[in-house]
């Protein structure tokens, strides 16, 4: 466990940076040197649910799933930090980790923005089994998403997505991974 210490500790950094950056960039007195057709950083929590289909976890059907997190929002691009849950049928599964979402056709004028991402964290799953026993796997957690955002540059706007994500990690019934539809409220 020891070795996934420096990880966390770079995630840590990682997120203050861009929290910088984007605290920088969105602060009245640095208007000066930021263009006046920049749209400025926008910054604010998120809370999404959707229907999972997990694999390699012994569950079959569709589960549950929610996500919540922080994000900010600068010009073409999302950077998320936020959590995940997932399960369905003794099936458990949380991660964490830093996300980015790229917009290729930002138009500010237009209101809807698809998008292409990645995501990257830590996770444990849990695999179906009785109440209290079952395989944990812990490991790194990778994940493509693709989406629209809906209404981006208002103060309140809302995200349709699907994401895959894979455990790099391995149990008896190989490397757990879960797909999602995610509809996401950013406040």
């Amino acid at each position: 466990m020891r070795k996934y210490y420096f990880l966390v500790v770079a995630f840590v950094l990682l997120f203050v940076t861009i929290a910088a950056r984007a605290e920088e960039v969105a602060s009245p007195a640095s208007s000066n040197s930021v263009s006046s057709d920049r749209q400025l950083a926008l910054r604010g929590y998120y809370f999404g649910i959707g229907p999972v289909a997990l694999s390699n976890l012994n569950a079959t059907g569709v589960g549950y799933y929610l996500t919540a997190g922080y994000g900010f929002d600068v010009e073409t691009v999302v950077i998320r930090l936020g959590t995940e849950f997932f399960g369905k049928s003794g099936a458990l599964g949380m991660t964490a980790g830093l996300g980015a979402s790229f917009f290729p056709l930002h138009d500010k004028n237009i209101g809807v923005d698809p998008y292409i991402g990645f995501d990257f964290g830590f996770g444990t799953t849990r695999t179906s089994a009785d109440l209290f026993r079952g395989e944990w796997v812990d490991g790194f957690v990778i994940g493509p998403t693709l989406g629209v955002h809906i209404l981006r540059t208002a103060d309140v706007n809302l995200d349709f997505g699907v994401k895959w994500g894979f455990f790099l990690a391995s149990g008896t019934l190989g490397s757990p991974s879960y797909g999602v539809f995610r509809v996401a409220l950013y406040f």
